[in-house]
């Protein structure tokens, strides 16, 4: 009696089965910053040696950086690229902003070349110096360089320890 219940019900879950249904595709995905990566003063690239500290020094290459990064967007964003003494972007000072999306420069991957200066300022591409004395306390600091894409969905952030000199 188990046996012929236990193959009715089994009968039952086969026959609510519709092979000609067809689904419709899934939506597209969310905006997401897929990849963030920096190369530091040293040349050490955090994609590539992710376990090693990342440092910018005003005296070594003259404090040059490089920032990359990479998005699943396929609308226009804003990229932001901040820094800050915690591990919470709303703490964060904005140093590099960029419009990206479809027909630009920067659509599903960008890069931006900054510069640390002794005199604590610090800016990427061609944008304005920005002050980094509200968060440099100290020789050395440790700071938060954030990577941030912001669309009509919202934003989506990602953040890398890094050492100020």
């Amino acid at each position: 009696m188990k046996i012929q219940m236990g193959l009715l019900f089994a009968l039952a879950l086969l026959g609510g089965c519709k092979e000609g249904e067809h689904h419709s595709p899934p939506p597209p995905p969310p905006q997401a910053l897929i990849d963030y990566a920096l190369i530091d003063s040293y040349g050490v690239d955090s994609d590539y040696d992710p376990g090693v500290p990342l440092v910018i020094d005003p005296y070594v290459e003259a404090g040059v950086f490089e920032v990359f990064w990479e998005v699943r967007y396929a609308e226009p964003y804003r990229f932001y690229l901040s820094m800050g003494e915690t591990p919470y972007i709303d703490d964060s000072l904005r140093v590099y902003e960029r419009r990206c999306g479809p027909g630009r420069a920067c659509n599903l991957d960008g890069y931006a070349l900054c510069q640390y200066r002794t005199d604590f300022t610090l800016a990427c591409e061609n944008g304005p110096w920005v002050d980094m004395l509200p968060i440099i306390y100290k020789v050395p600091q440790d700071v938060y360089l954030f990577a941030e894409i912001c669309g009509p969905d919202g934003c989506h952030s990602r953040r890398l320890p890094v050492q100020m000199y």
